[in-house]
């Protein structure tokens, strides 16, 4: 499953601050729920994604996201989903764990 910390934007791409322009998609990051009251979860973080990225993010609610994903990386190495892409309000979570991918050869 795949998980967006706040809601998506209405531009359907989300903003990369540091290079002050849009991805190609909007920001998600792959989860697994570890509660089946859907309140904890564990993120599965890119090996690029940026030191405090999650913690800046963490408190916003979370919206589980549906749709086709991107071949491209965001600018923290995070996942993209293509616009158009649905979300489902969850809310608040508490994340558990975190799970650095493997690098993709």
């Amino acid at each position: 499953m795949y998980i967006r910390f706040g809601a998506p934007p209405v531009v359907g791409r989300s903003w990369n601050d540091d290079a002050q322009e849009y991805e190609p998609g909007v920001s998600v990051y792959r989860a697994e729920w570890q509660s089946t009251d859907r309140d904890v979860v564990c993120v599965y973080v890119p090996p690029g994604a940026g030191d405090g990225t999650l913690d800046l993010i963490a408190d916003r609610p979370v919206y589980i996201v549906t749709g086709t994903l991107l071949g491209q990386r965001g600018g923290d190495g995070e996942p993209l989903m293509a616009p158009g892409c649905r979300a489902e309000y969850v809310g608040p979570v508490e994340i558990v764990n975190y799970v650095i991918e493997e690098e993709e050869e």
